[in-house]
This record gives C-alpha cells, sequence and structure tokens, in this order.
C-alpha cells in the first residue's frame, strides 16, 4: 500500500510540473488583422495613440478609423550629426513622439528626417526622456552622436523601463546573436549578462512589454520572448504561440502587440 501511494503522489507530482503555466507570459488576444499591407519596414504608435507604419519607399501612414491616411513622405531635412559611411541604408525604422517624425530608409538619397547611411542595418527609436537612439553598424549612438555603446554588429534597440535599453543584435556567420543590456558598453561584461537567441534567428525589431523583451524574426515569422528578472537579465523564454511577425513590433499603450507580417499589420489585443 505505501508503495502504490508513492507512486500516486509520484505521478501527481510529475502531472502537476507538466502543467505549470508560465506566469509571466503576456496575455493577448487572438491576432486582428488592421491592414491588409505588404512592404511595411517600421512600426510606431503615435502621441494619440494611432498607429503608424512606414513603408520602404518613403511614405508614412497613420491608421484612421476608416482608412489609412498618408502623413509624411519626407523630402524635408536631415541629420548630418550622425554620420556613418556614405552606402545605401539596408534597414528602415520609425518612431514618432510628440509629433515628430523621423526615419531611416533605404532609398540612398535625402529624403528623410533623419537619413542614416551605414554598411549595416539600421534602427530608430526614442528613450523615455524624447532623446533619438540610434543603431547602426556597430555602434548605438543618441542625437547629437555621442556613441552609447559599441560592439554591436547589427543592433535593434528599443527602451525599457526607467533609462534602460534592450537590443536584439545580429551575427555574422557562426557567432550567437543576442539580447543585452544597450547601455553597458563594457563589451566583456554585456556579453556575460547576455542571452543568446536561438541559431537563424534574424532578429529585424525589438519591442518591450513590461518586464518582457520581444523579438520579432525575419526567418522564422515568429515572436520570440524573453523575460527580465530582478537582477537586469534578460533570459530566453520561447516564441510566444499564435504570433505572427517578420519585419517590425511595437507595443501600443494599452499593452497590445502589433507587428508586421509579410503582408498585413496585425494587433494582439491585451486581455
Amino acid at each position: 500500500m505505501r508503495r502504490a501511494a508513492a507512486a500516486v503522489v509520484v505521478t501527481a507530482i510529475a502531472m502537476s510540473a507538466c502543467n505549470v503555466t508560465d506566469r509571466y507570459l503576456p496575455k493577448l488576444l487572438a491576432g486582428e488583422t488592421i491592414a491588409p499591407v505588404s512592404g511595411v519596414v517600421g512600426l510606431a504608435i503615435g502621441p494619440n495613440g494611432a498607429v503608424h507604419y512606414a513603408l520602404a519607399g518613403g511614405d508614412v501612414y497613420s491608421l484612421g478609423v476608416r482608412s489609412p491616411e498618408l502623413v509624411a513622405h519626407f523630402p524635408t531635412t536631415r541629420l548630418d550629426s550622425i554620420a556613418f559611411s556614405p552606402v545605401g541604408v539596408l534597414h528602415a525604422a520609425y518612431r514618432d513622439v510628440d509629433g515628430v517624425t523621423v526615419a531611416a530608409w533605404q532609398d540612398g538619397a535625402a529624403t528623410s528626417v533623419v537619413q542614416v547611411a551605414s554598411t549595416d542595418s539600421v534602427d530608430i527609436a526614442f528613450d523615455n526622456d524624447g532623446g533619438l537612439l540610434v543603431g547602426a553598424g556597430d555602434r548605438i549612438v543618441d542625437g547629437q552622436g555621442r556613441v552609447v555603446s559599441g560592439g554591436w554588429h547589427s543592433p535593434k534597440i528599443a527602451p525599457g523601463r526607467g533609462k534602460r535599453l534592450w537590443v536584439a543584435d545580429d551575427a555574422p556567420g557562426s557567432a550567437k546573436e543576442l539580447v543585452g543590456r544597450g547601455r553597458e558598453n563594457d563589451k566583456a561584461k554585456r556579453r556575460r549578462f547576455a542571452s543568446a537567441l536561438p541559431a537563424r534567428t534574424d532578429p529585424s525589431d525589438v519591442a518591450v512589454l513590461k518586464n518582457e523583451v520581444l523579438v520579432c524574426s525575419r526567418n522564422y515569422g515568429t515572436v520570440y520572448r524573453l523575460h527580465i528578472g530582478l537582477d537586469d537579465v534578460a533570459r530566453r523564454r520561447a516564441p510566444i504561440e499564435g504570433l505572427r511577425c517578420r519585419t517590425a513590433i511595437v507595443v501600443s499603450v494599452d499593452n497590445s502587440v502589433i507587428t508586421a507580417t509579410d503582408d498585413a499589420i496585425v494587433r494582439y489585443g491585451a486581455r
């Protein structure tokens, strides 16, 4: 009887372990297509909460109640204080904060408010104080061209809580793709506290939802999640089941996750 009882207890514990849920997993609704559009290279949330999206050709649209509205095309000024090698930009990103539109485009001509020329991909974000951050080549710089951190390969950047900055970094050859602290300039320390992404993730964009880092995978078309612990380290979890993403990801003011796939912009509402 004792052996039988012990077996029952062990079985119950094993079944309980299998049913353990991740309490940090974001609670999201099923995806809803909010714009059937292809060629999206950047997503942003405007000051009024509206979803903006940028196309590689240079147009930025705001998703209105009835239909998308063209809000910018960029035959305007350059931010020349950020200077890299003068070759075509291979990635475009867009953010809109307090009505200020900022973008980096594939077009090599001066057709953007901020145009950053680089041999690698370019990403743009604002920190929580409204300061411009640009990730290009092996560096992250601020709006005055000051280096925030270096030694990256192709950083995609997203602000976290407070002054925190998170980076999803691509990697050449067999090197590991990583998620790490964007303001940590000590490369050895940064790598020690970084987390490797699954092989061939090819991160195209990154966003932060509360204490979760969300990485859009260009290769797999999924969203990979890492949880930020109390020690300020983002540790690997798993892809979020049901979320699709190819080129861009952003978190809205109501904690919905919005992604760009091959042919649509999709909203996953918070629940």
